[in-house]
């Protein structure tokens, strides 16, 4: 009996350390599209700025080339002057 519940306890032991590594790989590789998203968003950003600084393009035009809600590059533009 006793060897039975050490079977289980170590069981239990390598499922709970599998779960464990599991849930840090995921919270590793959500971690890491996350900064590729924030990346890739601060570089529209920042081509919506230069894209402002020229001004050359409505704010109509930067938003549909960028997919930047208007009202933000509204709002950049206000921050650039």
């Amino acid at each position: 009996m006793r060897f039975a519940n050490s079977n289980i306890q170590t069981r239990y032991i390598i499922e709970a350390r599998q779960k464990y590594i599991h849930d840090q790989i995921t919270r590793e590789e959500d971690a890491k599209e996350e900064g590729r998203e924030e990346g890739i968003e601060e570089g529209i950003k920042k081509v919506a700025l230069k894209l402002i600084l020229a001004d050359q393009m409505t704010d109509l035009e930067i938003s549909q080339m960028t997919e930047i809600d208007i009202d933000k590059i509204q709002k950049l533009r206000v921050t650039q002057k």
